[in-house]
């Protein structure tokens, strides 16, 4: 899924631009992390992703290898740039949400909630170049519909 990501990215057909990664991984949890919004604490949020995708990683290429090497480069560059910015992780008062200083992360909150929004369930992706995650029986050609008033 990643590697079709990165492509539509590379041939500028994602419709999220700069913040494809973002995107990526609130899809794989449905925007819900431990029952709750996780755009309520984006830095941890984001936190929880790179380490569940850098132990990831480590599994998939060994953590001496380029790729690890490589990949897990460009993920905390990522986290770093996210960060800096991210509309909702600053109040209009300058400060951060709270508990918004621990961005360790917690890899094991953000296989379980991945985990319980993605079992049953396929990753799509669209003609327009969004994504996410829709009926595990979803064929090329279906329709994605979002209701009136629905949070996407």
């Amino acid at each position: 899924m990643w590697l079709q990501v990165q492509d539509l990215v590379t041939k500028s057909q994602a419709a999220y631009s700069k913040n494809h990664l973002g995107a990526f991984y609130l899809a794989l949890i449905a925007s819900i992390t431990a029952y709750e919004s996780a755009e309520k604490n984006m830095v941890q949020y984001r936190g929880n992703f790179a380490a569940y995708s850098g132990l990831w990683l480590q599994s998939i290429f060994g953590p001496s290898s380029p790729e690890f090497k490589t990949i897990s480069s460009a993920f905390n560059d990522w986290k770093r740039e996210a960060e800096e910015v991210y509309e909702g992780d600053v109040h209009d008062t300058g400060k951060q949400e709270e508990g918004c200083d621990n961005v360790d992360g917690d890899a094991e909150r953000f296989y379980v909630d991945m985990k319980l929004m993605c079992d049953g369930k396929s990753f799509f992706f669209t003609e327009k170049g969004y994504f996410g995650l829709g009926s595990w029986i979803a064929n090329p050609g279906n329709r994605v519909c979002v209701l009136s008033g629905s949070k996407t």
